[in-house]
């Protein structure tokens, strides 16, 4: 695997987070499994062939790493934000139905 290869599934990891995230922005669940598999292969890629080292510019590929963990991490708060709102609408949810149920007992 070169540089340009790397690069490129770099791009692709983007790429699926940009779709990830515009899909919790539109209120739509979001399997991050395929994110992932890529994030684990990339790395695996990048440990396994440290000889790349002497061909690319490591300076670059440590900024598009490490923008690929930044936008990473807005995915997980774009998810954390998804999953709180999801809770909220359950509790008001189970509280309606409990206060529901017992105002139908007390009649």
């Amino acid at each position: 695997m070169n540089a340009m290869l790397i690069q490129q599934q770099v791009d692709d990891i983007k790429s699926l987070i940009k779709s990830s995230r515009d899909d919790v922005a539109d209120s739509q669940m979001v399997d991050i499994s395929p994110v992932e598999q890529k994030m684990s292969q990339l790395f695996d890629a990048v440990n396994s062939n440290p000889q790349l080292a002497m061909d690319v510019d490591v300076a670059h590929i440590a900024d598009s790493l490490a923008d690929l963990m930044n936008d990473l991490d807005e995915l997980e708060n774009d998810l954390t934000d998804q999953n709180s709102v999801i809770h909220a609408e359950l509790d008001a949810a189970a509280g309606s139905a409990a206060a529901t149920y017992n105002a139908s007992n007390t009649n």
